[in-house]
């Protein structure tokens, strides 16, 4: 004879509905593979497509060394853009700028801040992967660093990506929606996360935009890092979690 119930959940895993309270549910094309119990943030200029968070501003910083003839080339997600010199420095980079912001698809800024040395390139929607090269320039003028971070925000965060089972396993062995799918979104209601560190109940959320390591974009935490988590104020856990047992995530999101 049973004599005892459990009146939660039971073994929860990323994505799944944990109750039949009131919900709502939106629906996005998955711009590229998300897995489930991931936060959605909107795609800029569409409301019917969904994505992961992106690392959309990367700053390019120089030595502050001589440019005085020849090409530089920066490569931004495999586009090349070649500037050659005129002027002076401060011209060139500043056209170079203006030549990425005109020539690369999806950049909506890009600037040269001749006091910092640095060309800060901004998407709307894509990851940015940078590269200069300064092989062809006469001049003593190096790359110093190249600094991603994010500009998403909770503005634009969507809800959570729902467990389907019609959905298949990735070549990783994660269920998820595949690019292009019809995506189910939780935007009210109460959802299994995946969380990037222990979390208990009415800990602050935070979803991460930026990956580092194991914490990868579009989980959710507890802890603030600038540039790399947002944080959710129509959010809160109501039941804890680890990096191996998923959360539950209450969501009112409008």
């Amino acid at each position: 004879m049973q004599t005892s119930y459990n009146y939660g959940p039971g073994n929860l895993f990323s994505g799944v509905k944990v109750d039949l309270g009131p919900h709502r549910v939106a629906t996005r094309q998955a711009v590229a593979a998300i897995d489930f119990g991931r936060g959605v943030f909107q795609q800029y200029n569409s409301q019917e497509q969904g994505r992961l968070p992106a690392e959309n501003q990367c700053v390019i910083l120089d030595d502050a060394g001589t440019f005085t003839a020849g090409d530089i080339v920066t490569t931004v997600n495999g586009t090349p853009i070649t500037t050659t010199f005129g002027t002076d420095k401060d011209t060139t980079m500043t056209a170079h700028a203006a030549a990425i912001l005109a020539g690369v698809a999806d950049v909506y800024a890009c600037a040269y801040a001749a006091g910092s040395h640095t060309i800060t390139i901004q998407t709307r929607n894509t990851t940015l992967v940078v590269s200069t090269d300064v092989s062809g320039i006469t001049g003593t003028m190096t790359i110093t660093s190249y600094t991603n971070t994010s500009l998403d925000a909770a503005t634009n965060f969507v809800g959570v990506a729902l467990h389907e089972h019609e959905h298949e396993l990735s070549s990783s062995g994660v269920r998820q929606y595949a690019a292009n799918d019809a995506m189910s979104v939780m935007k009210l209601g109460q959802v299994a996360v995946a969380v990037e560190e222990t979390v208990t109940v009415d800990d602050a959320v935070y979803v991460r935009t930026m990956a580092d390591g194991a914490k990868l974009a579009g989980m959710f935490g507890k802890t603030s890092t600038a540039g790399k988590t947002v944080a959710l104020p129509n959010c809160r856990f109501v039941r804890g979690g680890t990096t191996t047992v998923p959360a539950v995530l209450e969501i009112n999101n409008p």
